[in-house]
């Protein structure tokens, strides 16, 4: 089963560039809704089956060996969630043919890559696998060729250039150092000679290499222009998803199945989960671009699933995952208001917003229930876990961090009050363009907006039976 989340992309990858996209080059939306719809209900519904299923090799003739964990489970709805949030608006927003089939292309490329780094035990697959989803993100970024777009796009090659210098670094030491690159190997490694200047080199190197994919403080420069230069299909695939597995689930996985939980690593998540927290928060209050604003925003709510992670407690790893997943509705939420803003008015600068919840209501609303949600305000899903995450730091005597969570929350607050204050209750810009609304976006607000708020209503069935298990599962 694990082996087919791989393949099923390849598989319509090819057909979308053979002699056969000339029969059915309008099914392959429908291919790809099928199946993210599959890969979603399979993480769901079927959670419990996929994980007797035990190691899956992605083919007899490869080396790639792929896992499906309770911890996989959730990053792979994370996966399907955005990847149909980014599909259903490009199928909206994209009409060319020849734009929409590289977007096609590039998508597949994406999901492939990010389902296989979900599944992997071993840091060079992983690494391959990162590169195959930092390549398609780049191009997609830049699809549009516009200025900004290709000097986003060139901002983050250049970092990510930089990361892949420092994850190869790491997994040539890691060979050296535990004789391997499966997890298992490396673990066993550092048992042996965990002491080991080399190995604590190593280990630095594959976690800032993964903190710049990431795009946590101090390595962000590259996220706001990629968010906001980008396509809002692109920006949601981005935020949702992207830089998060990329980055983000990497060390998550790699500190609980291999690492370990060393004061140490304890003490870098924490503080740059700190710095990101706040710092992310601090720079969206200067913003007056709404994109760039909720890139930020990405920043400092990412921040939340490190001090989780960072606790080292079954509460904090807890709501770090259940973070993880939140910020992904509520996140793929306002990016989605953020293009039908867009698409009523042409512009992203909220200045020129103003007084916009008069001719978009339903925008408007729900867009409240992403801020409220993001800020931590129940009963949306944001407070659960983010109490959580707060409740974890307490427990491993982390006060100071507890504190300048809740104290980040209020900037949370403040920054999403003044976009409220800018946008919703100014008076009538004249330079709207009042274009009409797609039905169908408006659909996707209304479903993600009831969405954040059910997680919020039934938190605790996902807590028992999603994320503590998930917790459980990772802890000694």
């Amino acid at each position: 089963m694990a082996g087919w989340l791989v393949l099923i992309p390849f598989i319509i990858l090819v057909l979308m560039n053979s002699p056969v996209r000339r029969i059915i080059k309008h099914a392959y939306f429908g291919l790809l809704l099928v199946f993210l719809s599959w890969q979603l209900g399979f993480t769901i519904f079927g959670s419990q089956r996929s994980l007797n299923l035990g190691n899956n090799s992605l083919a007899p003739w490869l080396k790639f060996q792929l896992n499906i964990d309770s911890l996989s489970v959730i990053v792979l709805a994370v996966i399907s969630l955005a990847g149909l949030v980014s599909l259903i608006l490009a199928q909206v927003l994209i009409k060319e043919n020849r734009p929409r089939q590289h977007f096609l292309n590039l998508f597949t490329i994406a999901i492939l890559g990010m389902n296989a780094v979900t599944m992997l035990e071993d840091v060079f697959s992983l690494y391959v696998f990162l590169e195959v989803t930092a390549v398609s993100s780049f191009v997609l970024i830049a699809l549009q060729k516009n200025r900004d777009c290709l000097e986003a796009s060139f901002k983050y090659l250049v970092m990510s250039s930089v990361a892949t210098l420092l994850l190869l670094s790491g997994v040539a030491l890691f060979i050296l150092t535990c004789f391997g690159t499966s997890f298992a190997a490396i673990s066993e490694g550092m048992a042996f000679a965990g002491t080991s200047p080399w190995i604590k080199v190593a280990l630095g190197l594959f976690t800032c290499g993964l903190l710049i994919k990431s795009g946590m403080i101090p390595f962000h420069a590259w996220v706001p222009d990629a968010y906001a230069a980008a396509s809002d299909p692109v920006s949601v695939l981005l935020a949702g998803a992207v830089t998060k597995v990329a980055g983000l689930y990497a060390i998550l996985r790699l500190v609980i199945f291999v690492w370990g939980f060393s004061p140490v690593i304890e003490q870098t998540l924490l503080f740059v989960g700190a710095l990101s927290v706040v710092g992310g928060a601090l720079l969206a209050l200067a913003q007056k671009d709404f994109k760039r604003m909720l890139a930020y925003s990405s920043i400092s709510q990412l921040g939340y699933v490190l001090l989780g992670l960072g606790s080292g407690t079954m509460v904090g790893v807890a709501g770090a995952i259940f973070h993880f997943f939140n910020h992904t509705v509520f996140k793929s939420l306002l990016f989605v208001n953020a293009a039908s803003f867009k698409q009523h008015t042409g512009s992203d600068d909220m200045e020129k917003l103003k007084g916009v919840s008069s001719v978009m209501p339903c925008s408007s609303i729900t867009s409240l229930a992403g801020f409220f949600s993001g800020a931590g305000i129940p009963p949306f899903a944001g407070f659960w876990s983010k109490l959580l995450v707060i409740l974890g730091l307490w427990e491993a005597s982390r006060t100071g961090y507890a504190v300048i969570a809740i104290l980040a929350g209020l900037l949370t607050m403040g920054y999403f009050l003044n976009l409220e204050r800018k946008i919703f209750l100014g008076g009538e810009s004249v330079e709207f363009k009042k274009h009409k609304v797609n039905n169908t976006i408006v659909w996707l607000e209304v479903t993600l907006a009831l969405l954040t708020l059910l997680c919020g209503l039934f938190y605790p069935y996902l807590l028992e039976h999603f994320m503590l298990p998930a917790a459980a599962s990772m802890l000694p």
